[in-house]
């Protein structure tokens, strides 16, 4: 599934804008800074990010949706 998600990237440094050469120096700041695919039918989010490009899935199946009380980790 990552590979799926990689399709989709932009690179760091891909996207310059049109200025004068000596503020292209600067780090360009458009680039994908993470990506997510939803799986809604089991309640699963798949979450890539730039820093970690490490798949993770985090799985909202067992949050009570319909509850009345705040949770905090």
């Amino acid at each position: 599934m990552d590979y799926v998600l990689n399709n989709f990237d932009i690179p760091k440094g891909f996207v310059r804008p049109a200025i004068s050469p000596a503020e292209q120096k600067q780090e360009a700041s458009d680039y994908t800074q993470w990506s997510v695919i939803a799986g809604m039918e089991h309640k699963i989010y798949y979450i890539k990010a730039y820093e970690n490009p490490t798949l993770h899935c985090v799985s909202f199946g067992d949050f009570d949706i319909n509850g009345s009380r705040v949770s905090s980790l």
